[in-house]
């Protein structure tokens, strides 16, 4: 079975910072790599409608991926030397594609595609751009709700977060955020789920199929004793990743939040997970949906569960109380 973890280019343990370090720096050179970390904005920045395309940045188990509006925009892995390699969907570099196919974008520019569709020979200055631009015709409102919410909490560490399937055959199951949570002096990682306030999924007289979704994530780490010990040390790792590549993109991106960067200077800082997830809900029409109420009864007497209603702002610290 799978391990959750969180890593790039091959970094597992505390001695190899300094190797790591060196191996971002050097990724950074190679030109497309080094854009898209320059429009990368952690957690907690958010330069505002009009001021050109922005990315945000989560690390997964041995590679990267940039989203924007919540699509994911591109996938980047770095191989031998760690010499970054992306894939990126063709929706996003060739006009009108709509195959499941992807476009992969080497260290020296040069792109590929197995699909009969044509893509750039090379990749050039602003495509990036382009790609950004693009994923706005596929996000719905809720991803446009959570990056929302991104953009407003320094301390969201992690998005569209997958754990590995409980058993073969299984497909992963999926988090909105996960986001870090003063314990103390210390932190615990929270996981939360976003909806909108109509999704049908949260509206049931019997059981709303969140509950089941949220059962499911606790079941994961139920399994497992251990499993609680590999999310903790993966997002110390994590907070490092994050910590490290915010330096080499430089104050373009703008640094990371402090509980990050706190983690990142000393991982044992980072001490619980709650292994029980928890519901946030938008109602973005600044009106309660039809007999909420009673849903919202229901759904409170199984989660933790807080709701965002404009002109409140984004942030999750009245979550904690």
């Amino acid at each position: 079975m799978t391990t959750f973890n969180r890593t790039i280019c091959g970094y597992h343990a505390e001695n190899d910072r300094e190797t790591i370090i060196r191996r971002i720096e050097a990724a950074a050179k190679v030109d497309w790599f080094g854009h898209l970390l320059e429009l990368w904005q952690p957690a907690g920045h958010d330069k505002g409608v009009g001021t050109g395309p922005t990315l945000r940045l989560a690390i997964r188990n041995g590679y990267m991926n940039f989203y924007s509006n919540g699509q994911s925009v591109a996938k980047v892995s770095l191989g031998p030397r760690c010499r970054p390699r992306a894939s990126i969907h063709i929706k996003y570099v060739a006009e009108g594609a709509t195959e499941q196919k992807y476009a992969t974008l080497a260290p020296d520019g040069r792109m590929r595609c197995t699909s009969d569709v044509t893509v750039p020979a090379q990749y050039k200055p602003g495509m990036v751009d382009g790609w950004i631009e693009k994923t706005a015709r596929y996000a719905g409102q809720e991803k446009k709700f959570v990056e929302r919410v991104v953009a407003a909490n320094p301390a969201v560490v992690d998005l569209e977060m997958g754990l590995p399937a409980l058993s073969k055959g299984e497909s992963a199951s999926r988090m909105d955020l996960v986001a870090l949570e003063p314990d103390g002096n210390n932190y615990r990682l929270v996981f939360w789920e976003a909806k909108l306030m109509d999704d049908g999924r949260l509206r049931s007289r019997a059981e709303p199929e969140v509950i089941t979704q949220m059962r499911d994530y606790q079941r994961w780490f139920a399994k497992d004793p251990q499993r609680r010990g590999q999310v903790l040390e993966a997002y110390r790792r994590c907070c490092f990743l994050l910590s490290e590549l915010a330096k080499v993109a430089g104050s373009k991106s703008g640094d990371v939040g402090g509980a990050i960067e706190r983690i990142a200077r000393d991982p044992q800082l980072l001490t619980e997970v709650d292994d029980k997830p928890r519901l946030l809900v938008f109602d973005p029409d600044r009106r309660k949906a039809d007999s909420w109420s009673d849903h919202q009864k229901i759904l409170k007497s199984h989660m933790k569960m807080y709701e965002i209603v404009p002109p409140h702002d984004f942030s999750l610290s009245g979550a904690a109380n």
